[in-house]
This record gives structure tokens, C-alpha cells and sequence, in this order.
């Protein structure tokens, strides 16, 4: 397992840091074609599950949640959610499943909700000054927080942390990867010459939100009754195995981006 995951690091990481340096459209496309993904395979569990979502209108959403912010702000949105919800009870209406029709409506808009408005935090990062290494923020204090706390987790985790959400995580493993967050944030901070003080505070929160988005993510699958979202990632599981923490984290870094800043 643990091999599995270095290589799979190799051959992803190299990918999206690259992305990241560009910005613009590469950028755009692998957040897109991560979330696109990701949402199919969360469509799919709820469809295993016996939901019925609708998800041609999920998909469609989810896309233009993370468009609207790098093509055209605050005008793909409306009208993408005004059509999706109108289209949506009209066919409802026409399917005339009257048991299950509000539950279907409302698994609807977990997809495009969870994974497609909150990619798109990470594009419109991406779009602020300095938007690169707030990307590379984001990246660094999930992926430190995630191999600090799956590293002790393995070698020393005992008392176990939320066990009905997530039997194999423990409390060790979770100071491990809070630590393990903050000193990439404060390595960040110091290689960009940003004020550690902030970037220290920053790093705490985002691994508080990276270890709350896999909980989330932990929590969504075990009443679905599945232990990976897929197996598209050797060693990770599906797209949206990844992307858990990053949609918490991109979203804290966002706002403390937007109000407060990084100082100098």
C-alpha cells in the first residue's frame, strides 16, 4: 500500500505543481477534469446506494461551478443553477416517482455542491496575486498533513480518533499530521518570505480543514457503504479520495487569502 501511494505521488505530484506554475487554462482543466471525476464516482456510489440522482443536471452544475470564476464571474452560475433546478422538478414531474422523488431531487446537488462549488475556491485562488504559491500552500499543507498523519498513524497510532467515521485513523496520527501541516506552511512562508506568523496560524487551520474534509469524505462513504470512492489511484483510491482535503483546505486558504493575506 505504502509503495503504491510513493509511486502514484511521483507520477501526480510532478503534474499538478506544473499546472499550478502555469495557471491559466492547464490549470483549469485539471482542477476540472479531477472534479469531473471525483463527481462521478460520488454520483456512482449514491447511485449503488439506491438513490437516483439526476446526473446529467449534477454534472453539468458541477462544471459550471468551477468555469464560472476563470471564464466569465458571476454569469455562468445563475443561470447553470436556475435551469438545473427547473429542469430538474419538471423531470421529477414527469418520472412520477412520488416515494422517492424529493430524496432524488436532493442527492441531486451533493456532487456539484460539495466537490464542484468547492473546487472552485482553487481556481479562483489560482486567479489571485501571488496565486501560484497559494496554490502551492494549499497542496503542501494537505499533502504534509495527509503523510504526517498516515505515517505515525501506521507506526504508533493507539487511541483512535472518531472510530464510527473512520475506524483506522487515530488521535496520534492526527497531532502527527497537524504538526506535519504546519511546518510546510512555515517552510512555504519562509521560502516566499511571507510573515511566519501568519502562515504558522494559516498552516494550523488548513490541517484542522484537511483532516475535517477526509472525516467529511469518511462519513459520506461509510452510510454508503463503500470504503474507497474508486480505484482509479493505486494506493488512494478514487479521484475523490484526493480531493477531500484540498476542497476543505482550498476554501480556509481562500478567505485567509482574502482577508488577511500573507504579509511580507
Amino acid at each position: 500500500m505504502l509503495v503504491h501511494r510513493v509511486l502514484s505521488a511521483i507520477v501526480l505530484v510532478p503534474i499538478i505543481v506544473a499546472a499550478a506554475a502555469l495557471g491559466g487554462a492547464p490549470f483549469w482543466a485539471i482542477v476540472l477534469a479531477a472534479s469531473g471525476i471525483a463527481m462521478w464516482e460520488l454520483t456512482s456510489l449514491l447511485r449503488r446506494a439506491g438513490y437516483s440522482p439526476i446526473w446529467v443536471l449534477s454534472l453539468v452544475l458541477g462544471i459550471a461551478f468551477i468555469l464560472d470564476p476563470a471564464v466569465l464571474p458571476g454569469r455562468i452560475v445563475p443561470p447553470a443553477l436556475s435551469a438545473s433546478l427547473l429542469l430538474s422538478l419538471l423531470f421529477l414531474v414527469l418520472r412520477q416517482r412520488v416515494e422517492t422523488g424529493l430524496i432524488d431531487w436532493a442527492v441531486t446537488w451533493v456532487p456539484p455542491l460539495y466537490v464542484g462549488f468547492l473546487a472552485s475556491f482553487l481556481v479562483s485562488i489560482r486567479l489571485l496575486p501571488d496565486g501560484d504559491r497559494w496554490i502551492f500552500l494549499v497542496a503542501g499543507t494537505t499533502w504534509s498533513t495527509d503523510i504526517g498523519a498516515y505515517l505515525v498513524g501506521i507506526a504508533a497510532g493507539r487511541r483512535k480518533f472518531f472510530p464510527l467515521v473512520s475506524p483506522r485513523k487515530s488521535q496520534e496520527g492526527a497531532v502527527a499530521g497537524l504538526v506535519a501541516g504546519v511546518g510546510a506552511a512555515l517552510l512555504l512562508g519562509w521560502l516566499f518570505g511571507w510573515d511566519l506568523l501568519r502562515l504558522g496560524i494559516l498552516g494550523l487551520l488548513s490541517s484542522l480543514a484537511a483532516e475535517a474534509g477526509d472525516l467529511a469524505e469518511s462519513l459520506m462513504k461509510r452510510q454508503l457503504g463503500t470504503k474507497d470512492a474508486g480505484n482509479l489511484i493505486p494506493g488512494h483510491g478514487g479521484m475523490l479520495d484526493r480531493m477531500d482535503s484540498l476542497l476543505f483546505v482550498g476554501v480556509v486558504t481562500y478567505w485567509w487569502a482574502i482577508w488577511i493575506g500573507a504579509g511580507s
